[in-house]
C-alpha cells in the first residue's frame, strides 16, 4: 500500500458491512462512483476505466481472455464448488448428470477446483453408477493459469455461477452455469451482454419469470437471492447440455 495513489471504486454494501466499508474506503486517495444504476459486473469494470481513462472503451464487448486457440478436445469439465453453499448444486445432482451424460457420449470428464472441492468431488465420484475411469478428479491439481487453459481447450462446462464459469465466457467456451439467482444482473446471465454462449439455469420461481420480468428480477436478487438451487432438475441441466453438445 505504498502507491502514492490508490484508486478504487465506490463500491456498495452487497458483500460489506457499512463498517467495514468505512475502512476499506481509507485505503484510498480517490474512489470511483458508478452510475447509480444495476448493471453487469463487465459493465460496471467498463464505467470504472472509463472513468480513469477519460475516454470510452469501445473494443470490448464482452470479457476477454487471450490464450491460444487449441483444438477444442471431446471432454467435459464440471466445476461443482462456489464460496457458499446455498450457490452449490448439489454432489447426487452432479453424480445423476454425470452418469446419464457417460451412458450417452464418449467423453471425459474432469472435475476441477481447488483443494478444499476434493471432498465434493470425490463424493460426485462415490456416488456415480457408470464407468468411473472416464472421470479424473482434478480439484486442486491446476493453478490458475492452467484452469485457464484447461477451459479454453474444452467443449463445455457445467458448473456452479463460479470463476470456471466468468473464465468459460472470457475464452469463448460453451458453458452451463447453474445459479440460485444470487447478485442477478450483476454477474449473471451473461445472455444480457449477447454472450449466447453461456447458459443459465436457475431455480422455476426464477426461470418462469426469465421472459418479461428482468428488471423485476434484478431488483429483487441483485444483492442476494434465498432460492435453493436444487430446485434446478438433472433433466434441465441434462436437456441443456444435450442441446449445446458437439461431440465426435
Amino acid at each position: 500500500m505504498r502507491a502514492k495513489i490508490k484508486i478504487g471504486s465506490e463500491g456498495d454494501l452487497a458483500n460489506s458491512t457499512s463498517e467495514r466499508k468505512m475502512i476499506s474506503d481509507d485505503y484510498y486517495s480517490r474512489l470511483v462512483s458508478g452510475t447509480g444504476k444495476a448493471l453487469l459486473e463487465f459493465e460496471r469494470n467498463r464505467v470504472f476505466f472509463e472513468s480513469i481513462l477519460t475516454e470510452r472503451v469501445k473494443k470490448l464487448s464482452k470479457p476477454y481472455i487471450q490464450v491460444e486457440k487449441p483444438k477444442k478436445k471431446d471432454q467435459l469439465i464440471i466445476a461443482p464448488g462456489a464460496g457458499a453453499s446455498f450457490r452449490q448444486w448439489a454432489p447426487a445432482n452432479f453424480a445423476n448428470l454425470c452418469d446419464k451424460i457417460i451412458a450417452e457420449y464418449s467423453i471425459e470428464i474432469l472435475i476441477c477446483g481447488s483443494k478444499q472441492d476434493r471432498a465434493i468431488a470425490a463424493e460426485i465420484t462415490d456416488r456415480m453408477k457408470e464407468k468411473k475411469k472416464r472421470i479424473h478428479n482434478m480439484c486442486g491439481e491446476t493453478s490458475l493459469i492452467e484452469l485457464i487453459n484447461l477451459i479454453s481447450s474444452t467443449k463445455v462446462v457445467v458448473a456452479n455461477e463460479s470463476s470456471p464459469i466468468h473464465v468459460a465466457a472470457a475464452v469463448n467456451t460453451t458453458a452451463i452455469c447453474l445459479s440460485n439467482g444470487n447478485h442477478f444482473g450483476r454477474f449473471n446471465p451473461y445472455s444480457k451482454l449477447g454472450n449466447n454462449r453461456i447458459i443459465t439455469l436457475y431455480p422455476p420461481k426464477i426461470a418462469q419469470r426469465l421472459n418479461g420480468e428482468y428488471e423485476e428480477l434484478v431488483k429483487e436478487y441483485y444483492n442476494g437471492s434465498k432460492e435453493d438451487i436444487n430446485k434446478i432438475s438433472v433433466e434441465d441441466v441434462f436437456n441443456s447440455f444435450k442441446e449445446i453438445a458437439k461431440f465426435s
